[in-house]
């Protein structure tokens, strides 16, 4: 009979290759407090963002008040018939404008209104009305500020 020795390998047990409790933990809060900084960092910059956007309405509607305000003045004082005082005709006598060109009065309440007035015959009517040389409460136009409510009102 033959004898076999089988040797026996030492087999050398190793270690587990998993996560303790502890490392788990660890590694969950700090991902937590990555995970609030972040969530920190967009909730202020989605705030600063909005507040932005309200400022940058704001402006653009000041912009286009001061434009449509500024375009009114400057029209202000409009006379259909002005030529014929810069060369009246032979003899005749030179006319005076019935269109003040802006004025400034405080209002009943105390608030400062600024009144202008512009011919008829400028307004955007197809054809265009010729000029009657009457100031009519239909050329008559104007802005004030309200203070207490902070607001500009048009006088239309």
């Amino acid at each position: 009979m033959r004898l076999t020795f089988v040797r026996r390998r030492r087999v050398l047990r190793q270690p587990n290759t998993g996560l303790s409790i502890v490392e788990l933990l660890v590694g969950i809060a700090i991902g937590l407090f990555i995970l609030a900084g972040a969530t920190l960092v967009t909730g202020t910059q989605l705030t600063d963002n909005r507040a932005l956007l309200l400022e940058t309405q704001i402006q653009q509607d000041l912009r286009a008040t001061a434009d449509l305000i500024s375009r009114d003045l400057r029209r202000a004082g409009y006379w259909g018939n002005a030529s014929s005082t810069a060369w009246p005709a032979q003899g005749a006598p030179a006319v005076a404008s019935m269109y003040p060109p802006f004025r400034k009065t405080v209002g009943a309440d105390g608030r400062d209104e600024y009144n202008y007035t512009i011919s008829n015959a400028t307004l955007p009517k197809f054809p265009a009305p010729p000029e009657d040389n009457v100031l009519d409460a239909s050329e008559q136009f104007g802005f004030a500020w309200n203070q207490t409510e902070g607001t500009i009102e048009a006088k239309l």
